[in-house]
């Protein structure tokens, strides 16, 4: 999504928070959000997985994002 072409269209929305937030993790643009929510059906599809093991990877996926969005070390 860094390149060129694409930028524009999927990821420069999120470069537009200038202070870093737990908001911002979820600032992207609407084919952005197509793209990753594209990548979990992928992962249910092709990987044997158990139901709960699939929440606690979305709920650690989540938890992890907001942290990594806090703006501290």
């Amino acid at each position: 999504m860094y390149r060129r072409r694409l930028f524009r269209w999927f990821h420069r929305v999120y470069h537009q928070s200038t202070n870093p937030s737990p908001w911002a993790a979820y600032s992207f643009a609407p084919l952005e959000a197509v793209v990753q929510a594209g990548i979990f059906p992928l992962l249910a599809f092709t990987l044997p997985m158990h139901p709960l093991a699939f929440f606690a990877f979305m709920i650690w996926q989540i938890a992890f994002n907001v942290i990594g969005h806090t703006g501290y070390e």
